[in-house]
C-alpha cells in the first residue's frame, strides 16, 4: 500500500456466515457427517453476545487489485484442518468425533 493508504483495515470477507457453517466445514474437512446438538444460550450472556457480524469491506477492497477474492470458509477450514490439525503431532486428535 502507498503510505497515504496506511491505516486499520477490516479483513473479513464481507459475507455473514453462521457458526453452523464453520462447524459443518470442520466436519466436512474430516470427511464426517455433520452432527450438531443445539443448546440454549446461557441467560448470563444473552444480552452481551454478538449474534451477527458482517464486515464492511469497501475500504479494503478498494485498495486491492481488480479480481481479488478471498478463499471460501469451506476451503480455508479444509486447508487448516487437513494440513495442520490432522497431523499426528496435533492436539486436535482429542476433539475429532469418530
Amino acid at each position: 500500500f502507498p503510505s497515504h493508504d496506511n491505516g486499520l483495515y477490516n479483513l473479513g470477507t464481507g459475507q455473514g456466515r453462521t457458526f453452523y457453517d464453520l462447524v459443518a466445514a470442520v466436519f466436512a474437512a474430516q470427511k464426517l457427517k455433520t452432527v450438531v446438538e443445539y443448546i440454549d444460550m446461557p441467560e448470563s450472556i444473552r444480552g452481551q453476545y454478538q449474534y451477527y457480524t458482517q464486515a464492511k469491506m469497501e475500504r479494503m477492497l478498494s485498495k486491492l487489485p481488480s479480481g481479488f477474492s478471498f478463499a471460501t470458509l469451506e476451503d480455508s477450514v479444509h486447508d487448516y484442518v487437513s494440513q495442520y490439525l490432522m497431523h499426528s503431532t496435533s492436539h486436535f486428535d482429542f476433539y475429532v468425533v469418530r
